[in-house]
């Protein structure tokens, strides 16, 4: 093998090795780069799991007027799951077309030991069943120091949600003896014997 390509191919090895250094040591600088976009969402995210280890939200919607002149009673309940200072406050969102009657539409929420339920009552007119309308109740604030932030969306038409109809499937189901599989039970009244 003569010399000339002996020391072309150490050449190509040489610029090889040193362009490789090169752009590894380039690649390692760190970007800055603004990650704020990216944390608003989990950060939000955060906040609602944090809220449900301390408290738990369930609405009422048993007396929704049946016309818009008619005044509607809404009640979400709100429980301590542990104990609570306060520094919790809540809000009520309202569309535009539903005029407020009765109660808050903002305030602090008192401390709560576990087990202890709040009832947040607001009455209105304009938001009954003639038309879909949404309204909403968002709580925020520091539950023991930790940033919490939940909300519950009411629906003025619960029984157009699919959620509803999958309850209402799921108890007729159990009325009628059907398990999860859609297979009778086995241990359902009529197949007992006497």
């Amino acid at each position: 093998m003569p010399v000339s390509n002996l020391l072309k191919s150490i050449c190509v090895m040489a610029v090889g090795v040193f362009s490789g250094y090169a752009v590894m040591k380039h690649a390692q600088q760190p970007i800055s780069q603004n990650r704020f976009l990216a944390s608003v969402g989990i950060s939000k995210m955060g906040k609602e799991q944090t809220a449900r280890q301390f408290f738990d939200l369930q609405s009422d919607l048993s007396k929704i007027s049946k016309s818009e002149s008619d005044v509607s009673e809404i009640k979400v309940t709100f429980t301590a799951l542990k104990s609570l200072n306060t520094g919790l406050h809540y809000q009520w969102v309202i569309p535009a077309g539903v005029n407020l009657v009765e109660g808050p539409l903002q305030d602090q929420l008192p401390a709560l030991q576990p087990g202890e339920a709040k009832v947040l009552t607001l009455k209105v007119n304009g938001f009954s069943k003639q038309l879909r309308k949404y309204l909403s109740l968002e709580i925020t604030g520091n539950a023991n120091q930790f940033p919490v932030r939940q909300e519950v969306l009411v629906s003025s038409r619960i029984e157009d949600s699919l959620e509803y109809l999958i309850q209402q499937s799921e108890k007729q189901n159990r009325q009628n003896g059907v398990n999860k599989m859609g297979s009778k039970n086995k241990f359902s009244a009529e197949n007992v014997v006497k």
